[in-house]
């Protein structure tokens, strides 16, 4: 997935449900409630990928006449890759999560993160990310302008990513689980 057009983009992926919140950024995109920061035409672009499902329709309305939102639809792992890598800033507010996986894939990529508090993102990201109310669309416009236009909490968030992602592995995850059955057998 190559740029769609000049300027930062702030991607998003995962299915358009209620609870992934994509509708919270229009803000940074320059429309709804969060303001975007007077940058209009100019400013980043809102790049929305994932599968079509639930909740699509409410997501691409909320997005018509907002030129700075391109809905991609579902993309390849390699072009998720690409998307993830092009980040000025990855952006993440969900109302709930179960993991997170995507932030902890962009945090893997390099790209500076901006994710909600809900459910384990806080766990997840840590402090290797900017952590918003998934509610506070104003909050969630702030973060993202302040990766945008900070050089140094982009590159610093970035480089805590990077740092944070490498500490989860799927080995780790096999080891842990595997230690908490056999706990589990021999009590």
């Amino acid at each position: 997935a190559g740029r769609a057009m000049d300027g930062p983009d702030v991607p998003h992926w995962g299915p358009p449900g209620p609870r992934k919140n994509r509708v919270g950024l229009r803000g940074p995109s320059g429309g709804g409630g969060g303001g975007g920061g007077g940058q209009g035409a100019s400013g980043p672009l809102l790049v929305l990928a994932g599968p079509e499902a639930w909740g699509a329709k409410e997501v691409r309305a909320a997005a018509s006449g907002e030129p700075r939102v391109r809905i991609l639809g579902n993309v390849s792992r390699a072009e998720l890759g690409s998307l993830y890598r092009q980040a000025a800033c990855f952006a993440y507010p969900s109302h709930f999560e179960g993991f997170g996986l995507p932030a902890l894939e962009a945090m893997a990529c390099g790209a500076p993160v901006v994710a909600s508090t809900g459910g384990s993102l806080p766990e997840v990201v840590g402090d290797a990310g900017l952590l918003v109310d998934p509610l506070d669309e104003r909050a969630l416009a702030a973060a993202i302008r302040r990766v945008l236009l900070e050089p140094g909490v982009a590159g610093d968030l970035a480089r805590r990513g990077r740092e944070r992602a490498a500490g989860f592995s799927w080995r780790r995850t096999a080891d842990l689980t595997r230690a908490v059955y056999l706990e589990a057998l021999e009590a």
